[in-house]
């Protein structure tokens, strides 16, 4: 009666086996590869939005410009980089503060400025970074200067900027699928 009795808890079991490999059959074969694939990588794409001008004219000239740039939630930080360079410095110092200047603002989706500078003859900007939270939409990167330049034969020696806003995206990149990145 024993080997009978084993015999039929076997039968069984292969039956419910076989009937159930559908969908419990899945998940072991999904262990399987689970721990063959190798482990997920964390990596983050970053855009750059640029501003920059070179003053050319001996006169002072006016300037403003800006740029749109959209932040989501996958935003993990945004780094702002601001240089000016402002010819004849030294000579130049007797010249009332906005003579010549550049100011820069970050304005986020809620019209909220998050960030502004406005430097002068000889004052220099820090690079500057922000961390999440961040406000979801379309943030404006604005600029007004006001400054010199002069264009001679093999000499140039003008006022410029320069602003980068470096807006940086997490990501998870799984290995064995190509180059993407997967976003939360």
């Amino acid at each position: 009666m024993g080997p009978r009795r084993a015999l039929l808890c076997s039968t069984v079991l292969c039956m419910v086996m076989i009937s159930s490999t559908g969908c419990i059959g899945l998940i072991p074969a999904r262990e399987v590869l689970e721990t063959i694939r190798d482990e997920p990588e964390f990596d983050s794409i970053k855009e750059r939005v640029t501003l920059n001008h070179t003053f050319t004219s001996f006169t002072p000239i006016e300037y403003h410009d800006e740029k749109r740039f959209s932040v989501d939630e996958d935003v993990s930080m945004i780094s702002i980089y601001f240089s000016v360079t402002w010819a004849w410095e030294d000579q130049t110092s007797f010249l009332p503060a906005d003579s010549r200047f550049v100011e820069v603002r970050l304005i986020d989706s809620e019209s909220t400025t998050v960030y502004s500078y406005r430097t002068s003859n000889g004052s220099r900007p820090q690079e500057e970074h922000k961390l999440p939270p961040f406000e979801v939409g379309e943030w404006v990167l604005e600029v007004d200067a006001r400054g010199y330049g002069q264009e001679l034969i093999n000499f140039g020696d003008n006022d410029n900027f320069r602003v980068i806003v470096t807006v940086e995206r997490s990501c998870v990149e799984y290995p064995n699928e190509g180059d993407d990145c997967t976003f939360n």
